[in-house]
């Protein structure tokens, strides 16, 4: 979505299709997405968790955080509640000021 609005702009300033196709390119390598969740549920029912991974997180009431890179999601941290997996994703998004 992120991308369609910078691309979006691009094009307000005039540029061309192949300038705009050009600086979505360059710009993707700087995109950062990172998750978390209230619940492994969908995780589980998305084949991304096991039954029994599934079972204990939810018993630990770990809150993961997951990142996406070229298509797959993967573990970043494991916080153990709510409070400290949205204090992790603050953190991440404080560090590119």
């Amino acid at each position: 979505m992120l991308l369609a609005i910078f691309a979006a702009q691009i094009a307000r300033t005039g540029a061309n299709l192949d300038q705009i196709v050009d600086r979505v390119k360059k710009a993707i390598p700087g995109i950062h997405i990172q998750m978390t969740f209230d619940t492994l549920e969908y995780l589980r029912r998305g084949g991304r968790l096991g039954k029994a991974q599934a079972f204990l997180g939810s018993l630990l009431k770990v809150n993961p955080v997951l990142g996406i890179k070229d298509g797959e999601a993967f573990p970043i941290a494991r916080p153990r509640n709510r409070a400290q997996a949205t204090d992790f994703l603050v953190d991440f998004v404080k560090s590119f000021r």
